[in-house]
């Protein structure tokens, strides 16, 4: 990893004088600082054909940033790409391309690669996106720290490089899902009003699609399918048809309903194996049951879609349990009638999702009830905590499985009354394995940052090696970064921000900008789905019997146990920022190397394991 110099403006006077003021006063006092990150200055030696086109073309490994200031690295020159992935598996690769002299209009395309059966991979099995550079908060530990850093992937338009700059491009194949398996090849044509240049690609395809893994993956409470059902209650149509599409489309609400679904889509092509809407506060009963809009609209999507995970329905707006600074907050909750309708929902919609062969639903009645954490003033600090087990305890009654997101603190307040422990990475440590375990809950992780930062590492490592190393039930951040509410700001204008960025969130392909960090989840869940997918296989071939399945699953077992060693139990160990800058950095043996190397070993046991079938 290259090292990054700094700037930066002094520490506030009241840090100096060891003043500990409350964080909403010391927010009059905090300087904003702004780093100047940038890697180590050298002037790369053009060779005659890299003049000749008047550029040189480069790669480097997604989880290292390309900044605005890249130079090519000797070892870094782009003589040739190889990838390897599987059925309806994304494999991305990272290139820049630094410009020699100035570079007008320049495009990235890939044509189809074929085999030597003379199978195609199409070319419209590639995307290809061009990185916006942001001024951004650089990490959650000094938020009033800046930086400008590479950030979302946008649809690549022709675009000027000029002369000494650097453009990054993402280059991201979806393998078809009935590819043959073989050795595709072909050309990444990169190409200017005065010059072109051509790159062989590869791509390996192993004959085989992942397993799903074995936790849960989502972002918890997105709220789209609130707002359809807000407009579904209040609609001047009269409503008579028993199919909720059919309402939408009377409600003259198809718009929000190709939003919602759009957004989804997005989340299921990210790995992400669950959904979890943030309720509305419209309910009604209909022929004596609850009918909850949007519980109705996303059973919908889940079915269309193919989420194969149950649900995490987040009930605060419903049972007006949110925190007082959020809508339908807690001091409008009656437990006369909120308390009913939690018992109501929670057994009718478990049993619905049954006898309508879905994976199921979760329910989340509170939102962190934490001591002193969205409270009245004159409220006993554990009021929220006390309303989280009383409403856990109803809903288990009723039937209905139970989650809520918390610290180790309010988890403990809730005794055995939740099923899941989503517990925040900030205060996930390694008791906290033990104490789950000890009232019978499954344990998931929230790392918001992981998602809405701007590290590298911790999002594929998070998502990936450490949820599956420690047998995590779920990794759930409450952050979807690819949706209007919570798109990348260009802080300061420092930075490039989007280029042509629709309705908020949408690029010009009219589907959600991915952010870098949204991209290297899926990544991380894929290194989850070969572990899942290699251990399935082996005691496959295990079953099976011969020496060369048996010395196929020795081999694969012996991987898996390596690679569950050199993880820990405690996520506060894995920080993989630089100390000064905040750049991504390695942690705990954790390069970009290791990464690299630990997806190569498992991508060849996971081939060896195909064959033998």
């Amino acid at each position: 990893m290259a090292a990054v110099a700094w700037l930066a403006t002094a520490a506030p006077a009241h840090a100096i004088l060891g003043w500990h003021l409350p964080w909403h006063l010391s927010r009059w006092f905090h300087r904003d600082r702004w780093i100047e990150l940038r890697e180590p200055q050298h002037r790369p030696i053009p060779t005659a054909d890299d003049k000749r086109d008047g550029m040189i073309p480069f790669s480097r490994s997604p989880l290292e940033r390309i900044g605005r200031d890249a130079r090519p690295r000797d070892e870094e020159r782009a003589a040739g790409l190889a990838l390897r992935a599987t059925r309806d598996e994304y494999e991305p690769a990272q290139i820049g391309v630094y410009g020699v002299r100035d570079l007008h209009a320049l495009t990235v395309g890939i044509g189809d690669l074929t085999d030597d059966a003379g199978d195609v991979l199409p070319a419209t099995a590639w995307s290809i996106r061009m990185v916006r550079f942001y001024g951004a908060s650089l990490s959650s530990r000094a938020r009033r720290t800046f930086g400008v850093v590479p950030k979302t992937l946008e649809p690549a338009v022709p675009l000027d490089v000029p002369r000494g700059s650097v453009r990054p491009y993402w280059l991201t194949v979806h393998v078809p899902a009935e590819q043959p398996g073989g050795l595709y090849r072909g050309a990444v044509r990169i190409a200017h009003d005065h010059g072109a240049r051509q790159i062989p690609i590869s791509v390996e395809v192993i004959p085989v699609r992942l397993h799903e893994a074995d936790a849960l993956y989502g972002t918890l409470s997105i709220n789209p399918l609130a707002e359809l059902s807000h407009v579904l209650a209040h609609s001047h149509s009269l409503l008579l048809s028993p199919d909720i599409v059919e309402e939408i489309h009377l409600a003259g609400a198809d718009a929000l309903l190709a939003r919602a679904e759009l957004m989804l889509r997005d989340q299921r092509a990210h790995g992400m194996n669950t959904i979890s809407p943030w309720s509305a506060k419209e309910y009604e009963v209909r022929d004596g049951h609850p009918y909850v809009r949007d519980i109705e609209v996303a059973m919908a999507l889940v079915r269309r879609l193919g989420f194969p995970r149950p649900m995490f329905y987040q009930m605060g707006t419903l049972l007006h349990t949110n925190k007082v600074n959020r809508a339908a907050s807690y001091r409008e909750f009656d437990a006369a009638r909120d308390e009913r309708v939690a018992r109501d929902v929670a057994a009718y919609y478990t049993d619905r999702f049954a006898r309508a062969g879905l994976p199921g639903i979760i329910f989340l009645p509170v939102e962190e009830p934490n001591l002193a954490d969205g409270i009245r003033l004159l409220d006993p600090p554990d009021a929220r905590q006390k309303l989280a087990a009383r409403l856990l305890a109803i809903i288990k009654q009723a039937g209905g499985r139970t989650a809520l997101n918390c610290t180790p603190e309010s988890a403990r307040a809730v005794g055995a009354q939740a099923d899941y422990w989503i517990v925040a990475h900030r205060a996930f440590t390694p008791q906290v394995y033990d104490d789950a375990a000890a009232a019978g809950a499954q344990l998931a992780l929230y790392a918001n940052t992981a998602l809405m930062g701007q590290n590298t590492y911790l999002p594929r490592f998070l998502f990936g090696y450490f949820v599956w190393a420690n047998h995590l039930a779920g990794m759930l951040p409450w952050t979807y970064p690819s949706q209007p509410n919570r798109f990348p700001t260009n802080v300061g204008r420092r930075g490039e921000g989007g280029y042509d960025v629709r309705d908020g969130f949408l690029g010009s392909d009219g589907t959600p900008i991915p952010t870098i960090q949204w991209e290297l989840a899926r990544e991380g869940i894929d290194d989850a789905r070969y572990l899942t997918t290699i251990a399935a296989l082996a005691a496959d071939a295990r079953g099976r019997g011969g020496a060369d399945a048996i010395a196929a699953a020795d081999a694969a077992e012996a991987f898996l146990a390596e690679v569950r060693a050199g993880v820990g139990r405690d996520a506060q160990q894995y920080v993989f920022e630089a100390p000064r800058t905040y750049a991504p950095h390695a942690d705990a043996g954790w390069d970009a190397a290791r990464f690299e190397a630990t997806h190569a070993h498992a991508a060849d046991l996971l081939a060896r394991l195909v064959a033998l079938r």
